[in-house]
């Protein structure tokens, strides 16, 4: 949660900085704030193998997202910066996880061209993505009078960088102001980390190699 807030925080205090100092710029260049709903699939975690050994239930690929953040546009570029966040949980037999993950994403795209006044654009993006995941079994007893016996939950989490194509349609109105963009972007896992925890002390840690497609229906405000 404190790295959700984080995030937004800093978006919107730079979004704010930038549309002041642009404020007195003749330069044909516009700030457009937005907000998008979209779908995420991933390839299979690796550390779903180990847990369904251990009657966990497989971990979620595909999710729904919402993200927040802002373009900088002129008349053929378009810069943007992004914080999105989605999460799963499943329950089987008493066996639980909780995943949620946060993306910090920077773009670039180039309009090729238009169609009346609507635009197709081509770039690519680099992302962060810091995930948390808990896992626990709801079968198991807690004896508060005995807290050193204390310890069936277990939080891990996993940070990696990503960098891939991304491509967008642009709709704008006749004042050219836009009001919807459907994007698509595929991200390729450049660190491929392991988990890690801040809790605990990870025996036979698993590295995560995945990459990931994403589809968004962002619009502008």
């Amino acid at each position: 949660m404190k790295t959700t807030l984080l995030t937004l925080c800093f978006v919107l205090s730079f979004g704010f900085s930038f549309s002041q100092s642009d404020s007195t710029s003749t330069k044909p260049i516009d700030l457009i704030y937005y907000i998008g709903f979209g779908i995420q699939n991933s390839d299979d975690f690796n550390l779903s193998s180990a847990l369904q050994n251990d009657e966990f239930p497989e971990i979620r690929t595909t999710d729904f997202e919402m993200s927040l953040g802002f373009t900088v546009q002129t008349p053929k570029s378009m810069y943007s910066l992004e914080w999105a966040n989605s999460g799963s949980e499943d329950d089987q037999n008493g066996y639980n996880y909780e995943l949620s993950r946060n993306i910090i994403g920077l773009g670039y795209q180039y309009n090729l061209f238009k169609i009346n006044q609507h635009k197709f654009n081509l770039g690519a993006r680099i992302n962060y993505t810091f995930i948390e995941n808990e896992l626990y079994n709801t079968n198991s007893e807690a004896d508060l009078a005995n807290p050193s016996n204390l310890g069936e939950l277990t939080k891990i989490d996993l940070n990696n960088w990503y960098l891939g194509p991304v491509m967008s349609f642009q709709f704008n109105d006749k004042d050219l102001e836009p009001w919807l963009r459907l994007q698509v972007s595929y991200d390729f896992n450049l660190s491929q980390n392991s988990w890690d925890s801040d809790y605990t002390q990870l025996i036979n840690t698993i590295e995560e190699d995945q990459h990931m497609f994403r589809f968004q229906a962002i619009f502008p405000f």
